[in-house]
């Protein structure tokens, strides 16, 4: 049941880091956009 937690919190953690870059890689191509335009 442990690893089954540890494995649970991980994948959490990973889908919010992955969340959090393709928001900031959104950002920065707009940004990129906005100014090349």
């Amino acid at each position: 049941m442990i690893v089954l937690g540890l494995t649970a919190s991980l994948t959490a953690g990973l889908t919010l880091a992955a969340f959090a870059f393709l928001s900031r890689l959104e950002q920065a191509r707009a940004r990129i956009a906005s100014r090349v335009l």
